[in-house]
């Protein structure tokens, strides 16, 4: 019989062991098959530009600096998931980080944007703020008194 245990070390960590144990002669006999400890992730921070504008392009990456695989990556705008190639958006997944790609960004992109990372042990997140300068011209109408 094969026992699989498992234990939260701390908030960042947990261990996993595996056990064949077996049962003769009224005592419980367990052989430690593996144990290894998983770590959460922890991502690297990361900014918009200072000054973007409109019709420019941005990206934003998210990387895992520090935890096991796998892991799963979501995007967020203002806490609501992000469909893939929508509105001049692309997303792209790697084995350790995740890509939002603004091909051409305007004042609708403006908001916050969370990569949420999640793997066995937990999850974490980090946020940008975007703010598009949009380009703003002022008529200035006159009447020509007769």
């Amino acid at each position: 019989m094969v026992i699989k245990w498992l234990k939260k070390m701390s908030q960042y960590s947990l261990m996993v062991a595996s056990f064949d144990c077996n049962y003769k002669n009224n005592l419980l006999n367990c052989l430690l098959l593996y144990n290894s400890f998983l770590v959460e992730p922890v991502i690297d921070p990361f900014k918009f530009p200072e000054r973007i504008q409109k019709g420019m392009r941005a990206r934003l990456v998210c990387t895992v600096i520090k935890g096991d695989p796998p892991f799963v990556f979501k995007w967020l705008k203002n806490n609501k998931t992000i469909e893939s190639n929508l509105n001049n958006l692309a997303i792209r997944s790697e084995d350790f980080s995740s890509d939002l790609t603004f091909t051409k960004v305007s004042t609708l992109h403006n908001g916050n944007y969370t990569c949420v990372v999640s793997n066995s042990v937990s999850s974490t997140s980090h946020t940008a703020a975007l703010f598009v300068d949009g380009m703003y011209l002022l008529l200035a109408l006159s009447r020509k008194n007769d």
